[in-house]
């Protein structure tokens, strides 16, 4: 579909761009919404475009403190339980400081974004062993194309789990949705707009950011099923404008470790998928969390959501 995916299709005219744009702030376009910053780190803002996403970094990773002596087949035992590997190359450290850098290259972008959760800060080789030094993972620039610190609002991926899907089936369903594009990822719900014309259009949401990307650029200007017109496919902005990120780096900032990080993540990003109570959660990391955000430069929106389960949490303290 060419080197650039387009962020506005005939499901973005009329009332199927109002959805699309859904919890922007009033913005009037939907070449705006794709244009908000949802990234971390600094350099150009982030943005919902595929193609200036894909220009920016590549389906490969950068590890940094790479112990000396460490093999490639080492790394290639870390990393390669998370998907089919394209690369694996070590540049030894050339200072003298022990550690040296890696790149780490996946067939596709939820393989690669996985590998950077489930790695950056807690993974240890064996030359890690008796110290507290992990690996140090995050996105590879091209910097060829956007130079260096180009690609930095990306460089540990996005909190952007879901994709609006236009141009679809009057009759389309939302079971269709997810086996079609199951394909790409784990699905963890997809939902249908009320039909305004013979045409329908939906969400889909994945479990990580790389999986939504790999729907993207697979799936943009391919038919729901056979006979049927090409779908649009871009990324959605999230329900609460981005609070599941800010939410995590306010745990990480007030020194909750990984734990609380993933909590409040969870936290925020349950409220996006339903309004249920989320029950067994300690009120102190709870507390320490929303202390942590209050003081941060982060949306108000990471606030209400902790917020909202802190308040929870002290009504079921209160049950017998």
């Amino acid at each position: 579909f060419g080197s650039r995916i387009p962020v506005v299709a005939w499901a973005w005219r009329g009332s199927a761009a109002a959805h699309a744009q859904a919890g922007t702030g009033g913005q009037s376009s939907a070449v705006a919404t794709m244009k908000r910053s949802f990234g971390g780190g600094g350099g150009a803002p982030a943005s919902l475009d595929y193609g200036e996403i894909a220009n920016a970094i590549e389906k490969r990773l950068f590890i940094g403190k790479v112990p000396t002596g460490t093999s490639e087949e080492e790394l290639r035992q870390a990393f390669g339980e998370y998907g089919e590997l394209t690369e694996i190359r070590i540049v030894p450290d050339r200072g003298n400081s022990g550690f040296g850098i890696g790149f780490v290259g996946f067939a596709n972008w939820g393989a690669a974004h996985r590998a950077l959760l489930g790695m950056d800060g807690q993974k240890q080789l064996k030359g890690h062993e008796g110290t507290v030094g992990t690996l140090s993972v995050s996105f590879a620039e091209q910097t060829g194309r956007v130079g260096r610190g180009g690609g930095a609002a990306y460089a540990k991926g996005m909190d952007v789990d879901r994709i609006f899907v236009g141009n679809l089936p009057e009759d389309a369903t939302e079971e269709e949705l997810v086996f079609r594009f199951q394909e790409c990822g784990v699905v963890q719900g997809a939902n249908l707009l009320p039909a305004k014309s013979y045409k329908r259009c939906g969400y889909v949401n994945f479990q990580v950011w790389g999986e939504a990307m790999d729907a993207v650029e697979k799936l943009h200007g391919q038919p729901l099923r056979v006979n049927s017109e090409h779908m649009t496919v871009v990324l959605a902005q999230p329900k609460d404008g981005g609070a599941a990120r800010a939410a995590a780096a306010a745990a990480r900032d007030s020194g909750l470790g990984k734990m609380g990080m993933d909590l409040v993540t969870s936290l925020a990003k349950k409220r996006r998928m339903d309004s249920q109570p989320t029950s067994g959660v300690d009120l102190t990391v709870l507390l320490a969390a929303y202390a942590a955000a209050v003081n941060s430069d982060g949306p108000r929106s990471a606030c209400d959501i902790l917020h909202d389960q802190l308040m929870q949490a002290r009504e079921q303290s209160r049950i017998p």
